[in-house]
């Protein structure tokens, strides 16, 4: 049974002298058995056991356990190497060594782990506050840092926890009006804002999107939220799971079986069918083929045996095939195989036996249901935001991907951005600083193999030819599947931005041009940082002072005689007072006196108004200082 097994095995004596090796150790290594019995197995150099961790472990390998070592050969192919104490022919203290070819696990592995990073950078470094909830209860099941970064909680504050008890929405009743809206709108999706008062008593203006969707066995709702300047995607976290197949002492987990092409009965199953199927040998060998294996796998392996034996006695075939058999175990829970069925012929060229090796897949099944699963879940946040998600080549800005909410924003197919250079779908006189930028990045990420994120503003054009102005978020990072480097980016729509920033601008410049023309010292400060925004000419002339010694400082960093000099000190007083609930706080009117720098007493009069939006919150604060 040795010599039937695909798997390499190398039988060698105490001393590390090769007793034996099958018939598909001696084609991996491409060396005959005569040749290498009686040989060090290190002066063969087998390549895949010189690797130091194989050499070690027979260097001080004991006959009272077995070893285990991963190792990837020159061709990338990965083994599972097993050492263990052996006895054939009753020989003692002999030494097995059992390589199990393993790529396939390796890779289902490996594009898992990076569907998983992709999904969970999606999610935690979206700037995009996301909270994902149970349908039914309310209770907060995920929440990303933006989103706590937000509202002003920590994770540990959230979990578990429902939007209504912490006060993120004002009832059930509001909460289940929102899973209404979003079913009939016939989208599963819903747009709405909302007021959040956070823990420092902030009032945040959020806009929200939210949609249901089916996740970790239950119904429940994804929502994203962001300040309606600043908005945020969204992404969910997954895990994975790994299990590791272990070799035993007579030799693999496959099931080697030899079958009549005629008949389909057994003659021979190896023993590691016990520990696959729960049966002995022996039972196996009493059973009908039909109560071990499906009755639809059944169908299928008579039809393909009979079809590939015709095809490859007619030489249109090879002398193997593959094929999945479900076997039935002795609980009788269904166990799904690869299989890799050989014909066995006599001398005459007659097909007389059907060898076969039956692998569980299992394992292997699982893995790439969950990817399917997760990249679902990763299209599922990349289509469901309203933010455009891209990823791009950098070497040849080549666009890779596009969301669905191209559409919606700028007109265009996603299929339209795909294998087109980035710049074609920016405005004519950006297009150079976009090339240069992308190009200086691309060379910083080689230079230094970190991941960094950049910012900027860029005019982006619709399929109509109109100019929107899009807020541009890129990460370049390196694709550990391909080894290729990528950007992925965030696209979002500042149009209506920008245009409330020039209209500030220019009400700053008309009320800039009449405070300095008013014959009366005005200056106006920032409420939350305390800053001095403005402050009139004429106060070198009043005063002594240079509008530029006040104007972009904090109160605290302003001189006493200036502040008692200008009269923010009783500002300062003002706002202390409105701050512990003096409502008249918010207009005062007051004369002082103070020392002119030429030594002369002067008389002044002194008003201050706090400048308030909705909810007596305060913004500005003014003041108008003039003499008597």
């Amino acid at each position: 049974m040795i010599d039937i097994s695909t798997d390499l095995i190398i039988i060698l004596n105490s001393n590390l002298v090769v007793q034996y090796l099958n018939a598909a150790a001696c084609t991996y290594f491409s060396v005959s058995l005569n040749n290498c019995i009686g040989a060090n197995v290190h002066t063969l150099k087998f390549s895949l056991l010189s690797k130091n961790e194989v050499t070690r472990v027979l260097s001080f390998f004991s006959f009272d356990t077995s070893e285990m070592v991963v190792v990837q050969d020159s061709n990338n192919f990965w083994f599972e190497i097993t050492i263990l104490r052996f006895s054939l022919l009753h020989a003692s203290n002999q030494i097995a060594i059992i390589c199990k070819n393993i790529t396939e696990k390796r890779i289902s592995e490996e594009e898992l782990r990076i569907t998983q990073e992709k999904y969970v950078h999606a999610f935690h470094e979206s700037p995009n506050g996301i909270i994902m909830s149970d349908l039914e209860t309310g209770e907060i099941l995920e929440v990303n840092m933006s989103y706590c970064n937000l509202i002003g909680y920590s994770s540990t504050d959230l979990i578990r926890k429902t939007t209504v008890e912490l006060g993120l929405l004002q009832s059930h009743t509001f909460r289940k009006s929102i899973i209404r809206n979003i079913i009939e709108s016939g989208l599963n999706r819903y747009n709405y804002e909302l007021k959040i008062d956070n823990p420092t008593g902030r009032i945040i203006d959020v806009s929200c999107f939210s949609s249901i969707i089916h996740m970790q066995k239950r119904n429940c709702m994804l929502t994203v939220i962001r300040d309606i300047t600043e908005q945020k995607q969204a992404a969910e976290r997954i895990r994975k799971t790994d299990e590791l197949y272990h070799l035993v002492a007579d030799n693999t987990m496959d099931i080697i079986w030899l079958m009549n092409p005629i008949s389909f009965s057994l003659s021979f199953i190896s023993p590691s069918v016990n520990r696959l199927l729960g049966w002995t040998s022996e039972q196996v060998l009493q059973m009908n083929i039909r109560d071990l294996i499906t009755q639809s796998t059944y169908m299928r392996m008579i039809v393909k045996v009979r079809r590939y034996i015709k095809g490859h006695n007619e030489g249109k075939f090879p002398d193997f095939f593959r094929v999945r058999i479900y076997f039935k175990n002795s609980d009788g829970l269904i166990v799904p195989t690869e299989t890799l069925i050989s014909f066995i012929k006599d001398k005459a060229g007659e097909i007389t036996q059907l060898l076969g090796e039956s692998r569980d897949i299992s394992y292997r099944l699982k893995i790439e249901e969950q990817l399917r699963r997760y990249k679902r879940y990763y299209h599922l946040f990349a289509d469901s935001t309203s933010d455009l998600v891209w990823v791009m080549d950098p070497s040849t800005r080549l666009l890779k991907y596009m969301s669905p909410s191209s559409i919606s924003m700028l007109g265009w197919e996603p299929s339209e951005f795909c294998e087109k250079p980035i710049e074609e779908f920016v405005s004519h006189e950006m297009r150079e600083v976009l090339i240069s930028s992308c190009q200086k990045h691309y060379q910083e990420f080689l230079d230094t193999n970190t991941s960094r994120q950049y910012i900027c503003e860029l005019q982006v054009l619709s399929k109509s030819g109109n100019v929107v102005w899009n807020e541009i978020i890129s990460h370049y990072y390196r694709n550990e599947e391909t080894g290729a480097i990528e950007v992925i980016g965030t696209s979002r729509d500042i149009n209506e931005k920008k245009r409330l920033g020039i209209r500030i601008r220019d009400l700053e410049g008309n009320f800039r041009l009449i405070f300095d023309n008013l014959k009366h010292i005005i200056w106006t400060l920032d409420y939350q940082s305390r800053v001095i925004t403005y402050v009139s000419p004429l106060l070198s002339g009043f005063l002594g002072y240079q509008p530029d010694e006040i104007t972009g400082y904090s109160l605290s960093d302003i001189h006493p005689n200036i502040l008692e000099k200008i009269g923010l000190n009783i500002l300062i007083r003002q706002i202390t007072e409105y701050e512990l609930g003096d409502e008249t706080a918010k207009y005062r009117e007051t004369t002082f006196f103070y020392n002119h720098p030429d030594g002369s007493i002067m008389p002044r009069e002194i008003i201050t108004a706090l400048i308030l939006i909705s909810e007596q919150r305060p913004v500005q604060a003014v003041g108008i200082l003039k003499s008597v």
